[in-house]
């Protein structure tokens, strides 16, 4: 997981960030995410795909 996060161009906390940091960064997020009441995978998806089914779950709650 860190070689992915590090690798990508998308993350700029972590261009610059030692192993370490972003092991807490992550610690810090995951309890933040654990208490999501939704969750979408988004592998594979389009931008425009991910923002439907966004939207699909506000409508229907």
């Amino acid at each position: 997981m860190l070689n992915r996060i590090k690798n990508s161009k998308k993350r700029p906390l972590a261009i610059n960030a030692t192993d370490t940091e972003l092991i807490d960064l992550i610690k810090k997020r995951s309890n933040i995410y654990s208490k999501a009441l939704y969750e979408i995978k988004c592998d594979n998806l389009t931008k425009s795909e991910i923002v439907n089914k966004i939207a699909k779950i506000y409508e229907t709650n």
